[in-house]
C-alpha cells in the first residue's frame, strides 16, 4: 500500500514538472527573440526568459504613426507579435534539433532546468521568485500511514483547481491613466485615458506603460502563489511516502 501511495505523489509532481518543463523547454531555445511591435513601429515590447512582457518602448514619433485611440491596441500588437516571433524560433530551433539528433530523437526534457514557477533557472530580472525546496521527512517515525492517505487524497482533490489558468489580472499606470490586462503571460487589453494620453510625449507614455506591465506582473505573480505552494506540498508528501517506505521496509521497533 505505501508503494501506491508514493506511486501516487511521484505521478502527481511529474504531471506538473512535465506540463511546465515541455513548455519551458521550448522557450529556451530561442530566448534571444525578445521584442516585437506593432504594425506601425510605434510600440516595441520586450519579454522575458518566460515570455512575458517585462519593458516598452514607444517611438519618438508615435503620434505620426497612431491616433491616440490606436495606442491601446498597439501595444497588445506588439505583445503579440513578440510572442509569435519566440513561437517561430522556438519551433525552428526545434526542428534544427531534431535534424541534428537524427529523425524521431526527442529533446530532453530536464525538471533540473525550471524552477518552481516554470522560469529557466539562470540570470535575468525575472528568474528570481520561490525556489524548490529539499524535502526532509519530519524527525522521528513518518506520520501514520491513515495520516498520510488522506494527505495524498486530498493533494489529488485540488489538483485540478490549483493548476486551472489563474484569472486574468491587471495592472495600471500614470495613476491610473493606463491600464493593462494579462491573461496566461499574454497582454489581452490595453486602455489609456484619451486626455491624459493628449498630454504625453514617447518617455511620459512608455514610462506608463511600463508601470502598468510591472504591476501586472506582479499581480500575476501573486496569483501563481497556490501554485507553487501546491509543488511544494507534493515535494514534501514524496519526501514523507519515501521515509515511511523506509520505515516499513525496516520492520517492527521496539
Amino acid at each position: 500500500m505505501i508503494d501506491d501511495l508514493l506511486r501516487s505523489v511521484t505521478e502527481l509532481t511529474h504531471r506538473l514538472r512535465r506540463a511546465q518543463a515541455v513548455l519551458t523547454a521550448a522557450a529556451a531555445q530561442a530566448r534571444g527573440v525578445c521584442d516585437g511591435t506593432d504594425s506601425t513601429g510605434s510600440i516595441t515590447i520586450l519579454i522575458d526568459d518566460d515570455g512575458t512582457a517585462r519593458d516598452v518602448h514607444v517611438a519618438a514619433d508615435w503620434r505620426r504613426r497612431l491616433s491616440p485611440a490606436e495606442v491601446g491596441p498597439a501595444v497588445v500588437a506588439a505583445d503579440a507579435d513578440a510572442a509569435r516571433r519566440r513561437a517561430t524560433a522556438t519551433a525552428e530551433a526545434l526542428a534544427a534539433a531534431h535534424a541534428s539528433a537524427g529523425e524521431g530523437d526527442a529533446i530532453p526534457l530536464d525538471d533540473s532546468s525550471v524552477d518552481d514557477q516554470g522560469a529557466l533557472i539562470g540570470p535575468g530580472p525575472d528568474a528570481a521568485g520561490p525556489t524548490r525546496p529539499t524535502p526532509v521527512a519530519a524527525a522521528g517515525r513518518p506520520r501514520p500511514l491513515v495520516d498520510l492517505t488522506a494527505a495524498v487524497l486530498a493533494a489529488a482533490d485540488d489538483f485540478d483547481h490549483i493548476t486551472a489558468p489563474p484569472p486574468p489580472v491587471v495592472g495600471t499606470g500614470g495613476q491610473g491613466a493606463v491600464q493593462v490586462t494579462v491573461a496566461q503571460g499574454r497582454i489581452t487589453e490595453c486602455t489609456v485615458n484619451q486626455a491624459w494620453l493628449a498630454r504625453q510625449d514617447e518617455v511620459t507614455l512608455a514610462h506608463a506603460l511600463r508601470e502598468a506591465i510591472g504591476a501586472a506582473a506582479t499581480a500575476a505573480l501573486t496569483a501563481r502563489r497556490p501554485y507553487v505552494d501546491y509543488q511544494q506540498r507534493l515535494e514534501t508528501l514524496v519526501a514523507e511516502a519515501r521515509a515511511a517506505l523506509h520505515d516499513v521496509s525496516r520492520g517492527p521497533r521496539p
